[in-house]
């Protein structure tokens, strides 16, 4: 692999780790300053309208809202099993209208063909978000030895399940009446993908 793939994917795996960051769960105040660190240097940047539009909303919410009121919004939209406003992070959920669908019977047929096997630390099903953030964390840690077969790999990941999940995802978060700091990270989500999606355009495989 080329120097320049290389730091690429060095870049690729910062974006997943910090995507995979907002939703795997409460956010502590460390976690909020780093977010704001990348954010306000992503500020300087032009990535693609969708990105851009998410950067400069986080840092416009990042100076209005508290640390409590963000982990309140947290708890009602991912974790208050007797909320209103929770919502789903399965691909399923959205793309078969139930959990353990088709999706994510595709899914775990796609995983076997790549080798990935699921961390059994993670209680989420395999079409959960941060699950399959990870899986595509594992692709591109495997580029330097597979090649052509581990790039093909990521653009189906990225083409069948973690891009049409993220404009559904993005899309139940703008309709949730308690989303506001997390719809911001939602559109931050889909510009990300929308930016692997560019990239993995490109890429030999």
């Amino acid at each position: 692999m080329s120097e320049s793939s290389t730091q690429l994917n060095k870049g690729r795996l910062f974006g997943y780790d910090l995507v995979k960051s907002f939703f795997v769960s409460s956010p502590t105040q460390e976690k909020m300053d780093g977010w704001k660190a990348v954010m306000r240097k992503l500020e300087e940047e032009s990535v693609n309208p969708t990105l851009d539009r998410s950067v400069a909303l986080f840092n416009e919410l990042i100076d209005k809202m508290s640390l409590a009121q963000i982990q309140r919004e947290y708890y009602e939209l991912f974790e208050n099993p007797f909320g209103d406003h929770l919502v789903n992070t399965a691909a399923s959920a959205y793309m078969d209208g139930r959990n353990f669908g088709p999706t994510l019977v595709a899914l775990r047929g796609f995983l076997v063909e790549a080798g990935i096997e699921k961390v059994d630390s993670w209680k989420e099903s395999e079409d959960s978000l941060v699950v399959m953030l990870d899986f595509m964390i594992t692709l591109i840690e495997q580029a330097d030895s597979n090649g052509k077969r581990v790039v093909a790999a990521q653009k189906r990941l990225l083409k069948d399940f973690i891009l049409p999940f993220s404009h559904r995802f993005y899309q139940a978060l703008s309709n949730n009446d308690v989303a506001v700091f997390y719809e911001a990270l939602g559109l931050f989500l889909l510009g990300f993908m929308e930016m692997e999606e560019a990239i993995l355009q490109e890429a030999e495989g």
